[in-house]
């Protein structure tokens, strides 16, 4: 768990760094994915975020689930820099919920 919170640092440190404005082509990609629980006594991290280019703010959120189903879940709205700022918040904020131990099955 530390050691991907710190990659997710190490990610939001590079995106909140001041960048040429290049092209504002964006790639769209269908796919479709299926949920599988993880193993027991493990937890599995959803998170996803939407960015608003017109008003430089998002929507992070994310599940954290067990073999059972969903264990905690959170979603808010945040300032961000780019349509990737979001995703690498939301995976911190999981990250953190679990090192939190918000829950009691988190991060074992």
């Amino acid at each position: 768990i530390y050691e991907g919170l710190r990659a997710c640092n190490d990610q939001l440190l590079e995106l909140e760094a001041p960048q040429n404005q290049g092209s504002n082509a964006q790639e769209q990609t269908n796919v479709t994915e299926v949920w599988s629980p993880p193993n027991r006594n493990r937890l599995k991290f959803n998170c996803d975020g939407a960015y608003k280019q017109n008003q430089n703010t998002a929507l992070v959120g994310f599940l954290i689930r067990d073999h059972k189903g969903v264990v905690e879940e959170r979603t808010k709205s945040i300032p961000a820099l780019s349509s990737l700022h979001p995703e690498a918040l939301s995976i911190r904020e999981a990250f953190l919920m679990a090192v939190a131990g918000k829950r009691s099955n988190c991060g074992r």
